[in-house]
């Protein structure tokens, strides 16, 4: 059995990764839905890191200079995922682009 990592994902971020997952599933067009496949991944990666690194510095009250160096590694990390998915997305195959809603639809979960 795998274990899985929990985060609280905005109900509108929620729809986005659906409606992808439907979209790639109806047309797994190679390349065409890049631009969508990035700015829903990186939506969903930012609230994450956000959940790790922000919410346990402010539950313990942690100062300015501590959240916005956690935020400044978010926002770095975030760029490099961007510039290095954008060439992957574009290069998926109609196979992968299926197995990519497959990760969206199976990261979605409720309590």
């Amino acid at each position: 059995m795998g274990y899985y990592l929990k985060a609280p994902m905005p109900e509108a971020q929620v729809a986005k990764m659906q409606n992808l997952a439907q979209t790639l599933r109806e047309d797994p067009v190679k390349g065409k839905h890049t631009d969508e496949m990035l700015q829903v991944s990186s939506g969903t990666i930012g609230i994450i890191l956000e959940h790790l690194f922000i919410e346990p510095l402010n539950r313990v009250n942690a100062g300015a200079v501590s959240r916005k160096a956690a935020a400044m590694g978010i926002k770095t990390g975030l760029s490099m995922f961007t510039k290095i998915a954008r060439k992957s997305f574009a290069g998926f195959s109609s196979d992968q682009l299926l197995g990519f809603a497959d990760w969206l639809e199976d990261g979605i979960g409720t309590d």
